[in-house]
């Protein structure tokens, strides 16, 4: 009788545990994060549970297009655009993630986005539109401007990064990037730097001199 009642005890132990709902946690966007109108942004959730232990993804973004019929997976990834006349009105969006495990149990996780008052950005240029940006030393940081205009004209200033500016360079071995369109010379050379915001997009060349080095 004992041992029928520990067998017991083991089932209900074990049912109980595959019933635990896994951990799942939104990586991006990152909370408050500023999204404009029009802008495309990558949600990504992970859980812990591998893609076996998954069987329904469910992604509710409202004001937000995207993100439809996705296949399980324990690193989720899809694009979701904000729809201008869906949230011209709002200050904010939720967005929320839904896992269906196999064993039965879910798990939902939410975050949320902050809507710009800009809208989707049409132009990029920057400073020095034309010319070369020029680093006249190794280990010289430099700021480079970036502005945008949408349809309606109206002109904004994009460096900084929770505006929705992507910036990648073309040899860190020559430049990298400090985040917000700061950059760090690493070596005498050229090297181009692209810029993104939404779908237009940049490319600004760089040139490092080593002007410490011709004085001596």
């Amino acid at each position: 009788m004992t041992r029928k009642i520990l067998l017991l005890l083991v089932v209900l132990v074990t049912a109980t545990a595959s019933m635990t709902a896994r951990a799942l946690t939104i990586l991006s966007p990152r909370p408050g994060d500023k999204v404009v109108p029009g802008q495309t942004v990558w949600l990504i959730a992970q859980s812990d549970g591998g893609p076996d232990d998954i069987k329904v993804v469910e992604v509710l973004a409202p004001g937000a297009r995207g993100c439809q019929d996705i296949q399980p997976a324990s690193v989720i990834q899809c694009e979701l655009t904000l729809l201008e006349g869906a949230v011209k009105n709002l200050s904010s969006i939720d967005i929320s993630v839904r896992v269906i495990f196999s064993s039965g149990a879910e798990q939902k996780v939410s975050t949320h986005i902050n809507i710009g008052a800009t809208r989707a950005i049409v132009a990029l240029w920057s400073n020095p539109s034309a010319n070369s940006l020029v680093f006249d030393f190794v280990g010289q940081e430099i700021n480079l401007d970036v502005f945008g205009a949408a349809a309606d004209g109206v002109q904004q200033d994009l460096r900084e990064e929770s505006m929705g500016t992507v910036y990648s360079v073309s040899n860190i071995g020559i430049l990298i990037p400090l985040g917000d369109g700061k950059f760090l010379s690493r070596g005498v050379g050229e090297a181009i730097i692209s810029v993104r915001n939404n779908f237009i997009a940049m490319d600004v060349p760089v040139v490092v001199l080593d002007t410490k080095k011709m004085k001596h």
